[in-house]
């Protein structure tokens, strides 16, 4: 019988080195999928985008707040707000919302510049079509609340449509429909104070300084043939016509017009004037007819109601001329798609509505008549909150308050629980992040004057200081 034949073996001789790459390439490939894994699980998701945006929000406000300008604490505190609704929203696993208020902080902590003394503006408000276009952008874009403005942006309102924008030196501009207008300049003058000027190209701005302006600062409105320089507590809206020329409402305070070589003086603390200068440059003036003085709702007031929508609010109002009254209330300030009753032909001093639930509004008033003389009141903002009879929730709230008498007034400051409503004599005021706040109260009339303070929470827990001070000043 024969044999079979062996069948002859293949070696295959492995280095210890490359047994030892093998295991290395196994290895790396393991925590390769691990990593991508814990990536998709933990980068990718929202809650730890929101975590790293939050903390990025904390590091960079760390750098920047000590050595914020005076004029900066404004967006200093709006900053520290988001930063607080951050961390509550994350709280509440309500990451979105985390992600967008730190992203917020964010913009406003690299866009203002406040180390290197950069000057800015802030656009607080939008109604319907707002464009802005960036001077180092050359198309315009969709404009977004709290959005930075520096010199060289313009801004563009289309039709029913409007913005409100607050300037570092506490000055408002209200840019009206059809508007495009361009901020010139923002800075600060070589012999000390600073200036804000804007130049209309289309339609019209109107703009109110503060009561405490600087008098070395500088506020200007510019058409193609005239600048309006404004002083402390003014508001004047200016238009450029169609045809060229400028048209202008002063309606408080006093504003220098230059046209030409030529300046003039509106005074209108005592009456409003309009004025209309023509292409060639000429000028005439004519008065005004001013609107009744809101008294009720009180501007920044907060209404507790137990039930709201039953309750019929009373708007009251001054009004010497005893003229029929139009009133408007809206849920913005800027009144332009948001009106919720347009009221004409009152002829009382008051008018009382219900229906109104837990929210804020705006009301202003105005004396019926030729619309090129009769302008509306500021508008008053109000809020109405739901009062508890029972809390849901009891807690015994804080409330530190000192007052340091001051004239014909007083400093008011204090600390409550971090995220609670404050008011000072039923006026809404804002706490810091914290809990601390602060507010000068005035007094209008000569003798006894209490100041009541109010911290209290939607639950319908309140706490309350009250103190009688004497005033003997007006």
């Amino acid at each position: 019988m024969a044999q079979g034949r062996k069948q002859p073996v293949d070696w295959v001789t492995f280095r210890y080195r490359d047994i030892y790459m093998i295991i290395a390439i196994v290895v790396g490939l393991i925590a390769l999928a691990i990593g991508g894994i814990y990536f998709w699980r933990h980068s990718g998701s929202p809650r730890y985008k929101a975590e790293i945006k939050i903390k990025s929000a904390e590091k960079k406000f760390a750098e920047v707040e000590p050595n914020a300008a005076p004029a900066a604490r404004t967006n200093i505190d709006r900053v520290r707000q988001n930063i607080a609704d951050a961390k509550d929203a994350f709280a509440k696993e309500h990451y979105k919302e985390a992600i967008q208020q730190a992203s917020q902080a964010l913009e406003v902590l690299k866009d203002i510049g406040m180390n290197t003394g950069q000057k800015f503006a802030i656009i607080i408000e939008t109604d319907g079509t707002v464009e802005v276009k960036k001077a180092s952008q050359h198309i315009f874009s969709p404009a977004k609340d709290n959005q930075l403005l520096g010199e060289g942006d313009m801004v563009k309102t289309a039709a029913k449509s409007s913005a409100r924008i607050k300037y570092f030196t506490g000055e408002y501009h209200i840019v009206a429909p059809d508007t495009y207008a361009v901020i010139q300049n923002l800075g600060t003058k070589p012999g000390g104070g600073n200036i804000v000027k804007t130049k209309i190209e289309q339609g019209t701005v109107e703009k109110q300084t503060p009561a405490d302006m600087n008098p070395q600062d500088e506020s200007i409105l510019e058409t193609a043939n005239a600048k309006f320089r404004s002083g402390p507590a003014s508001r004047i809206a200016v238009q450029k016509t169609e045809s060229g020329g400028t048209q202008a409402q002063a309606m408080s305070g006093v504003t220098q017009v230059q046209t030409g070589s030529e300046t003039k003086e509106l005074n209108a603390q005592s009456r409003a004037i309009a004025l209309s200068i023509d292409e060639q440059g000429g000028v005439q003036m004519t008065d005004l007819v001013s609107p009744p003085v809101p008294l009720q709702p009180r501007n920044e007031q907060i209404l507790q109601l137990e039930d709201a929508m039953s309750t019929a609010i009373s708007f009251e109002w001054d009004n010497p001329g005893n003229k029929s009254v139009q009133i408007q209330i809206a849920t913005k300030p800027l009144f332009q798609k948001n009106i919720i009753l347009d009221k004409p032909a009152i002829t009382q001093n008051k008018f009382q509505i219900k229906g109104f639930a837990p929210s804020t509004y705006y009301w202003r008033v105005r004396v019926e008549g030729d619309e090129s003389k009769c302008y509306w009141s500021s508008a008053q903002r109000f809020r109405i909150i739901q009062k508890l009879k029972a809390p849901k929730l009891e807690r015994n709230l804080k409330l530190d308050v000192t007052a340091t008498p001051l004239g014909d007034g007083a400093i008011i400051r204090g600390t409550t629980n971090p995220g609670v409503h404050v008011s000072v004599n039923d006026i809404e005021i804002s706490p810091n992040a914290d809990g601390s706040f602060s507010k000068i109260v005035l007094f209008s009339d000569i003798g006894s004057q209490i100041i009541i303070v109010r911290a209290f929470d939607d639950q319908g827990n309140e706490k309350l200081w009250q103190r009688e001070f004497k005033s003997s000043t007006m």
